[in-house]
């Protein structure tokens, strides 16, 4: 059987999941929603919207590692944080969601500075 990259089947989540809830290198929430997820799987359960629930547990890894760097205190724990990033990173490659899912892009557009002549633009065109 063929997958292809584009679609993200159970069987191919399951796999990746797995190795990801045997090294434990991600962050703890996102740990626990992949156990969860991984059971769904193995229970033979048809989950709607598969491509969310792995979407919710690599933005979840991401927050929670972000979160990890934030509050790290020392070398041992800043290196543990990003170790759990790049993990959860890992993760979202293997799964062919790739960098759609990284917190960077997100807080770019969140906070970039806001051009105010973009609205007085649109207005004039009308």
């Amino acid at each position: 059987m063929k997958m292809t990259a584009k679609r993200l089947t159970a069987q191919l989540v399951a796999r990746r999941m797995e190795v990801a809830v045997v090294q434990k290198e991600i962050p703890a929430p996102a740990l626990q929603m992949a156990r969860e997820l991984l059971f769904e799987i193995d229970s033979g359960r048809r989950l709607k919207g598969l491509e969310g629930h792995v979407r919710a547990v690599i933005a979840t890894g991401f927050q929670s590692g972000g979160y990890a760097v934030a509050v790290a205190v020392s070398a041992k724990d800043l290196r543990g944080a990003v170790k759990s990033i790049r993990a959860v990173a890992s993760l979202s490659e293997a799964l062919g969601l790739g960098e759609d899912d990284s917190p960077a892009a997100d807080s770019e557009s969140e906070t970039g500075p806001v051009d105010d002549n973009d609205a007085d633009t649109n207005s004039d065109a009308e």
